[in-house]
């Protein structure tokens, strides 16, 4: 796993991010620092832990969409591309790459479920 990570603002300084909790808001960004190349957090439960947040703070990260819950026990950061691009020569596969096939990308970089239906900020 990579020991640097990138925040974009236009995420971390969006209405959506700034009207949740403060502890649903620390939770993210250790979901992001803890992700691997791909964006896929496998030990999110022992994140909570460490953080000492409930699971229920999880919630809002994936009603908004921040956050896809994949096969109930790996997470995926949904604008993954947009806070961080690496580097042919940096990126590290990770080993849930496979998981990413049930998943589509908007134009724009983020991840949504082909089941959901996507609009964009420029669509509504």
């Amino acid at each position: 796993m990579a020991k640097r990570r990138m925040l974009a603002t236009s995420i971390i300084e969006s209405d959506v991010f700034c009207t949740l909790s403060p502890s649903s808001q620390a939770l993210y960004l250790h979901l992001v620092m803890n992700a691997d190349d791909d964006g896929i957090v496998d030990k999110w439960k022992s994140l909570l832990r460490y953080l000492r947040i409930r699971q229920p703070h999880l919630q809002p990260l994936i009603d908004t969409g921040l956050v896809i819950a994949i096969d109930g026990d790996l997470l995926l950061i949904s604008d993954w591309l947009i806070h961080n691009k690496i580097r042919l020569d940096k990126y590290n596969e990770g080993r849930y790459k496979d998981r990413l096939g049930t998943l589509l990308m908007h134009k724009g970089g983020r991840y949504f479920k082909a089941s959901e239906n996507f609009f964009a900020p420029q669509d509504n």
